[in-house]
């Protein structure tokens, strides 16, 4: 009797154990902000697929992302890494990261955004923007696979900003990523809003530095990517351009945060049309060209 009990017990552990095996399941890091934490999406809604992709999955498609494996052995396991996005970034920037970090080539990336459609929001068919999909990666910590497909990575990413951007308009998220670029720190976002809009409201140029640092360091300095890199000169720099005659730029010229999206619909109240960051590590503005002038002469610029 106490043999078949004994046997009895050992089939029911067995048993149980097998109905609860572990969960082997990757756990995909929330995106986040430096301001608060963001709820992960079960679904990925640009793909219809789940969001947590599987190791096998990823291997599939190490053909055409960015394989880590030495081409004298087997291919390498893709390992899940953490890689964040700041606020700020450009697209040359983060696909030099996701590059960087061995989830794939860079330039796959950039082939990946400019040949695909979005499903779930409305994108403008811009054919001035240099990068089809500029401010539209929303800045966040991923969870991202190495190998994994480009264009899997941006649809993450696009699905991250349709849920946490707000879906600001074309314009309010152009100027949003020269607020972004303009600012040290976020208290300032707001009052840089208003000089902007200041301006913009009386038809004077943007005149912003960003804009001019954008096409020389992401787009002219990356000619081996984009067509005719020398026309986008006119297109994007506003600070003192005498060929440019739009008001903003032709496109945003970096991922903006939530907070500097904000910043672009709320502006602060002001008179001033003139800023700039001082030796002295404080925002200075002014109502006048003259007393700009004098306040740049009084505390140096800041770098």
């Amino acid at each position: 009797m106490r043999r078949v009990l004994c046997l009895l017990l050992i089939l029911s552990i067995f048993l149980l154990a097998a109905c609860n095996p572990g969960d082997s399941t990757p756990d995909i890091s929330t995106p986040s902000t430096s301001s608060n934490a963001l709820a992960t999406k079960e679904q990925d809604t640009e793909s219809g697929t789940s969001a947590q992709t599987n190791a096998s999955t990823v291997s599939q498609t190490q053909t055409s992302g960015y394989s880590t494996a030495n081409p004298d052995t087997s291919p390498a396991v893709p390992q899940l890494k953490k890689v964040t996005l700041p606020e700020g970034y450009t697209f040359w920037q983060i696909a030099r990261t996701l590059e960087a970090n061995g989830i794939c080539k860079a330039k796959d990336f950039f082939d990946a955004a400019q040949g695909y459609t979005v499903q779930s929001f409305t994108v403008p068919n811009n054919k001035n923007a240099a990068y089809r999909y500029e401010g539209f990666l929303f800045p966040a910590t991923y969870e991202l696979y190495t190998g994994e497909a480009p264009v899997e990575v941006l649809k993450k990413m696009l699905n991250a900003y349709a849920e946490y951007s707000g879906m600001p308009d074309y314009n309010t998220l152009i100027l949003a990523s020269v607020i972004e670029r303009e600012t040290r720190s976020a208290e300032q976002m707001a009052m840089i809003s208003s000089v902007f809009h200041n301006r913009m409201a009386d038809g004077i140029k943007l005149g912003s530095d960003a804009t001019a640092e954008y096409v020389n360091n992401y787009i002219v300095q990356n000619g081996t990517w984009i067509k005719d890199p020398d026309r986008y000169r006119a297109l994007y720099n506003t600070a003192w351009n005498p060929n440019f005659t739009g008001v903003l730029p032709a496109g945003p010229i970096c991922s903006p945060g939530a907070r500097a999206i904000n910043a672009a619909k709320n502006p602060a109240k002001s008179g001033y049309y003139y800023f700039f960051f001082g030796a002295d590590n404080q925002n200075h503005y002014s109502k006048t060209y003259e007393t700009h002038e004098a306040q740049i002469a009084q505390f140096g610029l800041g770098y």
